[in-house]
């Protein structure tokens, strides 16, 4: 890249790549509508604690929603307070994280093979079909991938000989927002393959030097957010799915100073201890579940 870049760009190799990326991954980011059901879901609960304000209890439909960890729905809260609460918005984080997840690819083939071959493997990625679609589409799939590969490359940096105790902890702290991200799953593509790993090549002192307590402090921090917003987000749930048979409607209202889920005329939930701003208005919703039948549980 040297023959064609100013000197200041070719001392910095990676510069001109990111804003090739930047350029090709923003290219008519907000131009279409949320086009799958779980980027419209995403969008639609991250929307929803921006009106509301109530960020610790992710809601769709009115309906407490902890299938996934809150780090993809705050992610995007947080650019719709910035940029507004539409497709951009809800998607701007995703691109940011493919940026980072790039970077951190360019400096580990830099660091373990050479700077040509760190190129390439920026550009493989880049122009790969699936990436490219997962760093446009609201899913918490990137945001995993980004986590996973900053753990493995710190916990390389940081277990070889002289290693930082840094790295080793920036190792745990990716673990924990893996967590945040999608739970436990994050442990597979990291933990299990460091574990094969050295089981393959018996660098077990290597890998024990991942046993960190400030490293896992730092995890510790981290996953214990997902406990809190869970603990403090239940604390008024509306319904549990399972209280709803499929294709019921549902109304949200306020009654003294409480959030209420009425079905069929009869009040299934009182949300106890609810905040008046979290019922922004009183509506009814449509069927919630696509499996018409389902009889309650």
């Amino acid at each position: 890249m040297r023959g064609w870049l100013p000197d200041f760009l070719a001392r910095r190799p990676l510069l001109p790549l990111l804003v090739l990326a930047l350029t090709v991954l923003l290219w008519h980011l907000g131009s279409y509508g949320l086009w799958e059901s779980t980027e419209a879901r995403y969008a639609e609960i991250a929307a929803r604690m921006v009106r509301s304000g109530d960020w610790l209890t992710p809601r769709f439909n009115g309906i407490a929603h902890f299938d996934k960890p809150p780090l993809a729905y705050w992610a995007s809260a947080a650019s719709m307070s910035l940029v507004g609460i539409d497709e951009l918005g809800a998607r701007l984080p995703l691109v940011l994280a493919s940026l980072a997840t790039l970077a951190v690819v360019y400096a580990a083939a830099s660091a373990t093979m050479c700077p040509r071959a760190a190129q390439y493997a920026f550009l493989v990625l880049l122009s790969s079909p699936m990436w490219f679609a997962l760093s446009r589409s609201l899913t918490t799939d990137l945001y995993l991938t980004l986590w996973i590969v900053i753990a493995v490359e710190a916990a390389r940096r940081g277990t070889r000989p002289g290693g930082r105790r840094a790295w080793r902890v920036a190792a745990w702290a990716a673990f924990g927002l893996g967590f945040m991200t999608k739970g436990p799953v994050v442990f597979l593509w990291t933990a299990l393959p460091l574990l094969a790993w050295a089981a393959w090549t018996g660098s077990w002192r290597r890998v024990a030097r991942l046993a960190e307590p400030l490293g896992a402090a730092a995890f510790a921090i981290l996953a214990r957010g997902y406990a809190v917003a869970y603990r403090e987000g239940t604390k008024s749930p509306l319904l549990s799915p399972r209280q709803v048979r499929s294709g019921e409607r549902i109304r949200v209202r306020l009654h003294e100073g409480e959030l209420q889920a009425v079905v069929r005329g009869e009040v299934r939930a009182p949300a106890k201890g609810g905040r008046k701003d979290a019922a922004t208005d009183s509506f009814d919703f449509g069927p919630l579940f696509s499996d018409a039948g389902e009889e309650e549980k």
